[in-house]
């Protein structure tokens, strides 16, 4: 069965999501035997924590959380160490900014050099690069849609009647203090064009995790999609070199090298 035939039968799931699907249920049979699991917990973070600052490796720390990819712990260990860089370089770069403060702490109301050279005139510079740190902020570039600010862009359309008013007044709110009309609303205006010109395409369309219900009814499509034919799934992974063979009503298992293991898809056993 193609993914277009696939697709009508999940509404409001855009094709991209389907194949992303359809790839990660093939090919990461951990993330198949437990799909309620998405988010990592404040509990996992915690524990990830400590385990980075006693040494632990990503494969051993792979064997402490039961339910996780070895690939999902790798990323999040990634990201982990990355936000941690970031902040020992904040704390570097804020460090000559504590000494001027030092210099300046007996002065009423002088925070820093630039008001002390400028008295209450806002540096429009030091504006900008707050606003450029707010704009490519991963986080705020990669937050999905919630049905709430769905709703509240909706409303802001329909009181414009031109709309070319209305994305330089989310754009400026954006970078200030986040509120349009005096609603809480912190978009770019570009994001907020794509996403009304999406919500008036589709409807229907649906975002965020995948329930439970969905994923079963996608694995049975997949399994009508391979058929009697033979099937080759190989789950190939450098970091324990697990390879997974298998033909319709006939098992090989290739020879593997020290260290390498055999895992079957749930979908072709």
């Amino acid at each position: 069965m193609p993914l277009k035939e696939i697709k009508n039968q999940f509404p409001g799931r855009t094709l991209y999501s389907i194949h992303g699907q359809v790839k990660r249920i093939k090919t990461d049979p951990d993330w198949a035997r437990d799909p309620t699991v998405f988010d990592w917990t404040a509990k996992e973070d915690e524990q990830m924590r400590k385990l980075m600052d006693d040494g632990i490796s990503p494969l051993t720390c792979y064997q402490r959380f039961p339910g996780r990819s070895l690939g999902s712990v790798r990323r999040r260990m990634t990201k982990k160490q990355r936000d941690q860089d970031m902040v020992a370089l904040l704390q570097e770069q804020q460090e000559p900014q504590k000494q001027r403060q030092q210099l300046f702490k007996k002065s009423p109301g002088v925070q820093s050099m630039t008001k002390l050279i400028l008295g209450d005139n806002r540096h429009e510079g030091k504006q900008i690069a707050i606003c450029s740190v707010q704009l490519t902020s991963r986080s705020r570039r990669m937050r999905l849609w919630t049905p709430e600010e769905d709703e509240t862009l909706k409303k802001f359309a329909a009181s414009h009647k031109d709309l070319s008013e209305l994305w330089p007044k989310i754009q400026k709110a954006y970078i200030s203090d986040g509120k349009v009309d005096g609603v809480k609303f912190v978009r770019t205006g570009l994001s907020s064009k794509k996403r009304l010109e999406q919500l008036k395409n589709d409807s229907r369309r649906r975002a965020g995790p995948w329930d439970v219900d969905e994923i079963k009814r996608l694995e049975q499509a997949i399994q009508e999609q391979i058929g009697d034919k033979p099937q080759v799934i190989a789950d190939v992974r450098r970091d324990v070199g697990t390879i997974s063979v298998k033909t319709a009503g006939q098992s090989k298992t290739p020879r593997l090298k020290a260290g390498q293991r055999v895992r079957w898809h749930p979908l072709i056993q």
